[in-house]
């Protein structure tokens, strides 16, 4: 073989090599490309990670505070109740002041009545009223233990309708033959039956 084609057949084998080296550093630069491409989406990945970590902490951060809201509403709420309910302590409701105030009668305590029970008719003697100077003398003037006497004693009587009586009550008789609606005495009643009784035994005969 001649020296040219020795020296053509380096050139072939060194332009071969060459282009081997072309390919191979081709190769290299597209993976490079691809671990470029990657790197970038991992980057994109991981942003989008991030983006949506910060908005789940605000997402969070939100809902704490309407927590905190509705906590410190419904404190007050609870407040606001137990208010009304110290206010309303010991008060009547509607319907029990409706029927006191349309209850006509006049309402003592119990510690008055007690006392007013207790009461007897060592009051004292009333001399006189002096009015502007002048004794007025008695005349008009009622005793306050004759009132409570009587009120004493009247407290004991019992009702005109439907009484009830206690003891032994009398009654006045009324005559023989009575046909009314006037009380009927034991006397009474024995003498109708003895009548009744020797009328029957009368009339036997």
């Amino acid at each position: 073989m001649s020296a040219e084609a020795a020296r053509v057949s380096a050139e072939a084998a060194r332009v071969t090599a060459e282009n081997a080296r072309a390919g191979a550093e081709s190769a290299r630069v597209s993976a490079e490309s691809g671990r470029v491409t990657a790197e970038q989406g991992r980057v994109s990945a991981e942003n989008a990670r991030a983006a949506a970590d910060t908005l789940w902490n605000a997402a969070e951060a939100t809902r704490a505070e309407n927590e905190r809201g509705r906590v410190s509403a419904e404190n007050a709420r609870v407040q606001a109740e137990a208010g009304r309910a110290a206010e309303l302590a010991g008060k009547a409701d509607q319907s029990a002041l409706s029927a006191h105030t349309a209850d006509t009668t006049v309402h003592i305590t119990a510690a008055e009545r007690s006392s007013w029970n207790a009461k007897t008719s060592n009051v004292g003697t009333i001399t006189g009223i002096t009015m502007n100077g002048v004794n007025k003398g008695t005349a008009g003037v009622v005793d306050l233990g004759t009132v409570l006497t009587a009120h004493q004693d009247i407290s004991a009587k019992a009702n005109l309708s439907s009484p009830t009586f206690t003891g032994t009550p009398a009654a006045p008789t009324a005559a023989s033959g009575t046909n009314t609606t006037q009380l009927a005495t034991t006397a009474f009643v024995q003498a109708a039956v003895t009548a009744a009784v020797g009328s029957a035994i009368g009339g036997s005969y």
